[in-house]
């Protein structure tokens, strides 16, 4: 649940960051950073997983995952803004796609489809709560 929440509640949350701060005027170039920086994690994510090994990109992704939020948290220019939007998202698309890979290679089918069968239905709902709330 909280791995799902975090891929996916991050929309949530940077809306009403951006709310909050007096900066709804960001919303569109902000959006459009989050799914591009998605968009290229994925890409990067694809070429570095095989290469490098699973294990070993789960850690650092954790950490520019936590990089990122932290950074997003402190943002007062745009910039900072900018650069922390791309990290996190980037470095949580790659994070979310190798857990999801991991887990086939880990985990047993019954269990597995289960358990991330309710992981993406959570982050699913909480996404649709998303938009419903603001």
């Amino acid at each position: 649940f909280m791995l799902a929440f975090a891929a996916l509640g991050n929309d949530f949350v940077l809306i009403r960051f951006l709310l909050f701060s007096g900066r709804e005027y960001l919303q569109r170039q902000v959006s459009f950073a989050q799914f591009t920086s998605k968009l290229l994690g994925g890409i990067v994510g694809a070429c570095v997983v095989d290469r490098v090994g699973r294990k070993r990109v789960l850690g650092p992704c954790f950490l520019a995952t936590a990089a990122g939020t932290w950074l997003l948290a402190h943002a007062e220019a745009q910039t900072t803004l900018f650069v922390s939007v791309a990290l996190l998202y980037s470095a949580n698309e790659v994070l979310w796609s190798t857990v999801m890979t991991y887990t086939v290679e880990a985990f047993h089918t019954d269990l597995r489809s289960v358990a991330l069968g309710m992981t993406v239905a959570i982050g699913r709902v909480g996404g649709a709560l998303s938009v419903a709330v603001g």
